[in-house]
């Protein structure tokens, strides 16, 4: 016989974002016990002999092209739902999107995207942010999102400018170019 789901498992939360209380008696341990799962099959979940390094199948999975990575980033974006129906602040589920860009992206990478993506552990990150939220680090948080999400604009703003300066410097070259013909 099958064991009752909680209502709070099924029913999303309510209209105002604020999350709907768990039911009593769940522990800690089972109130994100998905992204737990999928964070341990994806980024841990065999050892390489001989080192402390666990590899999980996100690596692996990812070694098949385009669809490898599309399997990989459809269950690890599980975990957003997950923190987005517990109610984590937008900044945080930015971060956590953010996260698993950069490891879509580095599984992307041919032969190299694989190995970084054994050290890049997107899942394990967001598993730790969504705990730190739920043990009530809301404002630590928030506030390290914010900063990274911050440093992101800067590191693009950043590259536009050096963008826009090579472009003006190409611009240049050419027009002295064309005015010596």
């Amino acid at each position: 016989m099958s064991q009752p789901i909680d209502a709070d498992e099924v029913i999303p939360p309510s209209a105002r974002g604020q999350a709907r209380p768990s039911a009593p008696g769940r522990t800690d341990h089972e109130k994100h016990a998905t992204a737990r799962i999928i964070a341990h099959w994806l980024d841990e979940l065999f050892p390489i002999p001989g080192t402390r390094i666990r590899i999980g199948l996100d690596p692996i999975i990812s070694l098949v092209p385009g669809i490898g990575d599309i399997i990989s980033s459809s269950v690890s974006f599980v975990v957003i739902l997950e923190a987005m129906r517990i109610g984590v602040s937008f900044s945080v589920i930015l971060h956590m999107a953010f996260n698993m860009v950069v490891n879509a992206l580095l599984d992307m990478i041919p032969g190299a995207g694989p190995i970084a993506s054994i050290f890049f552990r997107s899942n394990s990150l967001n598993l730790e942010l969504l705990h730190k939220w739920q043990t009530g680090q809301h404002r630590k948080v928030k506030r390290g999102s914010r900063l990274m999400l911050a440093g992101v604009a800067c590191a693009c703003f950043l590259m536009l400018l050096v963008l826009m300066a090579a472009w003006t410097f190409y611009a240049w070259t050419f027009a002295k170019l064309v005015h010596l013909i």
